[in-house]
């Protein structure tokens, strides 16, 4: 593969970045690849070496840090939910969505234990009405689980306070957002724990 300038290059309906070998951004760190944004899908996308496109997207990261039983909604920048750091749901357009959600404790009664979600759910906004198309489906939430939260390996196993932990989807219409509210639970010694929450949306509008 000849190295040479990166360059934009036509791609159907789309504008693609070519990213050539020994570019030091490229998608490989032996072939060339491309780059282009989606605009049907409104996505990243890449293909290494004249190959299919695929999502470039870890989703929308939210999280925040908080004390014992104290509930408190994520957002992308770590602090108190505001202008510029919530999930937007612009009117007239209908979004599926995914959540991996993982809650650590970092100090405290149940320090070094975490929890973990898999939720998916449809949320809208109908002119400038912000809703659940339907309850949150817990993808955990199986006879092994409890309310949709599974405790991984190094987890304190059948612990009531962990197992009572939530992380909970909900629309927040005056703001026109997805939110995502923890809640922890009280240690003999205060817990101090880190939520963080990985959202993979679809949209349609």
């Amino acid at each position: 593969m000849a190295k040479g300038p990166n360059r934009f290059v036509p791609s159907g309906k789309f504008k693609a970045l070519e990213l050539r070998e020994g570019s030091g951004i490229g998608v490989s760190n032996v072939d060339s690849g491309r780059i282009r944004y989606n605009e049907v899908a409104e996505r990243l996308e890449y293909s290494e070496n004249g190959g299919i496109w695929v999502t470039l997207d870890s989703g929308i990261v939210v999280w925040r840090y908080s004390a014992d039983a104290a509930a408190v909604e994520l957002s992308t920048d770590g602090n108190p939910p505001g202008v510029g750091n919530r999930i937007l749901i612009p009117v007239d357009t209908a979004w599926d969505f995914i959540i991996q959600g993982l809650s650590r404790c970092i100090a405290g009664t149940d320090v070094n234990t975490s929890t973990s979600w898999y939720q998916t759910g449809t949320i809208s906004n109908s002119g400038g009405t912000t809703a659940l198309d339907f309850a949150v489906i817990n993808l955990l939430n199986t006879a092994l689980f409890s309310n949709g939260v599974y405790t991984p390996k190094g987890a304190t196993g059948g612990d009531v306070g962990l197992l009572a932990m939530t992380l909970v989807p909900t629309a927040d219409n005056a703001n026109d957002s997805l939110a995502l509210t923890f809640t922890g639970h009280i240690g003999a010694a205060p817990n101090t724990f880190r939520t963080a929450a990985a959202v993979h949306m679809l949209r349609v509008g």
